[in-house]
């Protein structure tokens, strides 16, 4: 994957001092040679590697890189611009022109996780795919599906950045309709458990058995690969392991490259050395920090890093990590062309150069394409004096009215509604209430909830647009802000992937049935409550017909409490 460099770059004037008494006709000859070796030197590449966050020829964080004579590949294969999307991350190399125009030559893109869904951890964020696990949050761009449509059993292409944990943090996830699949899965990630005689590594928790794969580049422990190959339980079988630099892959030689630029997430570091994306690289003498402080850098953070000679140069703290303040939905009430705002929900958001735009539908979509009553969805930062967007999705009335979340800042609380980022909620008692993953009353919430405080919020706009509400969500515990942006970092609650307490909403495969109120999904037990809602086809069922019906390979939908670490006591369950 790679990105392309958004600053201006200039050849240094080179300055010839003339020595105290020197001829004109000596310096001359040496002025001349100057000058015609300046003319024959031409423009050097710039080498990045980043995120798509918008397109007219193509924009990577913010930055727009002319694309009309580009050499464009996705997955290995000659394609158009079109074929591309917001959200992707790319690599590409690109000159300026002498009218300071970026052009981009060789853009490259391909998938790094790609197969059928084995389990949706709701309550976290969390996909399981090719045994690789998976986050999404509130930047990752949904194609040709969405957050709330995705299900175990669909397959799924995604793009983004690999974790420290071997865990993966989606960037993009795209619905792959493709009929014509080769039937193999792929996973990437950071190699560890390297064992050159067994010809076997793990990522995660997977293990990848290379005895038989293409193997492309140099493969060693701590560094960035994808994988091609067929899951045989808990082993992959791989046919290609490809463990190529960003160089290796576009094929540039370092004689052309004045620098690469990569965006991600800090792996590794030590005193000396810091990995990016799984690619490590030495300090350089004098590194330039942008945001922070050197020693303050830390695994997990997403930088953006200068390389010049294998050498960090520069590093530029962009956010302490992937993620947003809050998301929003709403319609748009007002804009302001001059300023670039919109107002949603009476809260007024600005977009700047770095705002991502998505549209299922237009590929070209930008601040320009917006009009008041737009169906909208926003994940926003906290900046001063307005929230400032990062994303921003124009959503058709049916995408609008699914259900989601909405995440921010509790502004006002009444004894029967809530006031978060402009819109007012009203409460139910019916909905569920929950406080640090446990369940709790209307009025125990009410009772300790309050303003400032940060709630995550899940229903649905129904056909009146009146937000129905599904649950509110408090985490009131110092520095903890749930999924909601940390999803890459500590989202897994330290357990690589297991989140085994609290409130728990969870879809998977049955692969055992245990006792007459019980069964065994994706490896966690699950046991329905005396009182659990249950529905068969859409029916509300009892427990007999509902575990009558339930088989080994059935996909189930669950929501529950874990208890003691050992179990999931499931208070709803749904079965198709």
């Amino acid at each position: 994957m790679k990105k392309m460099n958004k600053h201006i770059f200039t050849l240094s004037a080179l300055t010839i001092l003339t020595a105290c008494g020197g001829s004109e006709q000596k310096e001359q000859p040496i002025l001349d040679a100057v000058n015609s070796s300046l003319e024959s030197v031409s423009p050097k590449l710039v080498v990045t590697q980043g995120v798509i966050t918008g397109f007219g020829s193509i924009y990577v964080d913010g930055v727009k890189y002319n694309t009309d004579t580009s050499n464009i590949m996705k997955n290995g294969l000659s394609t158009q611009l079109s074929a591309l999307s917001v959200g992707m991350k790319i690599s590409f190399s690109a000159q300026e022109n002498d009218s300071g125009e970026w052009i981009a030559q060789d853009v490259e893109y391909d998938t790094e996780i790609e197969g059928t869904i084995q389990s949706i951890d709701r309550s976290t964020g969390q996909l399981l795919i090719a045994n690789t696990v998976v986050y999404y949050n509130d930047l990752t761009h949904f194609i040709d599906t969405s957050e709330a449509l995705i299900s175990v059993g669909q397959r799924v292409e995604i793009s983004g950045y690999p974790q420290a944990d071997g865990t993966f943090l989606a960037s993009y996830i795209e619905a792959d309709t493709d009929v014509n699949n080769d039937d193999y899965e792929y996973t990437a990630g950071i190699v560890s458990n390297l064992d050159e005689a067994a010809l076997q590594f793990t990522i995660n928790n997977v293990v990848i058995d290379y005895s038989s794969a293409v193997l492309d580049g140099l493969l060693t422990n701590d560094t960035y690969v994808k994988v091609e190959g067929n899951l045989l339980g808990d082993v992959m079988v791989a046919t290609e392991v490809d463990a190529r630099t960003v160089k290796e892959s576009l094929d540039v030689d370092d004689d052309s490259v004045l620098r690469y630029e990569i965006e991600g997430l800090i792996t590794q570091i030590s005193a000396t050395s810091m990995g990016v994306n799984g690619q490590v690289f030495d300090f350089a003498d004098n590194i330039d920090v942008e945001g922070t402080l050197l020693n303050d850098l830390t695994v997990g953070m997403f930088v953006e890093v200068y390389i010049n000679n294998n050498q960090v140069t520069s590093v530029e703290l962009k956010r302490p990590d992937y993620s947003s303040d809050g998301k929003v939905k709403g319609i748009i009430e007002d804009i302001d062309s001059v300023n670039k705002t919109i107002t949603v929900n009476g809260v007024v958001y600005a977009i700047n150069e770095f705002s991502r735009f998505e549209d299922d539908d237009e590929q070209y979509f930008n601040f320009d394409s917006l009009n008041i009553n737009d169906y909208v969805e926003i994940a926003y930062l906290n900046t001063s004096p307005l929230l400032s967007v990062l994303k921003i999705e124009k959503e058709d009335q049916d995408e609008y009215k699914q259900e989601w979340e909405m995440k921010g800042q509790v502004t006002a609380i009444l004894s029967n509604s809530i006031t978060v980022n402009g819109a007012e909620i009203q409460l139910d008692a019916n909905a569920k209430y929950i406080i640090n993953d446990v369940l709790v009353s209307l009025e125990t919430f009410l009772a300790q909830l309050v303003v400032g405080d940060r709630v995550e919020i899940e229903g649905q706009y129904d056909a009146n647009n009146v937000f129905v509400l599904g649950k509110v969500e408090l985490e009131n515990d110092d520095g903890d802000d749930g999924d909601d942006g940390d999803d890459g970092d500590d989202g897994d609650d330290g357990d690589n992937g297991d989140h085994t307490g609290g409130y728990v909403e969870f879809e998977g495969t049955v692969t055992e049935l245990l006792t007459a109120n019980s069964f065994m999904i994706n490896g966690y037990e699950v046991r329905l409550s005396a009182n659990a809602e249950l529905e068969l086809n859409d029916r509300d069922v009892n427990l007999t017909t509902f575990m009558a019906a339930l088989t080994v390979g059935s996909i189930i939908e669950i929501e529950g409490q874990w208890v003691d670490n050992q179990y999931i006591l499931a208070s709803e369950a749904e079965l198709e």
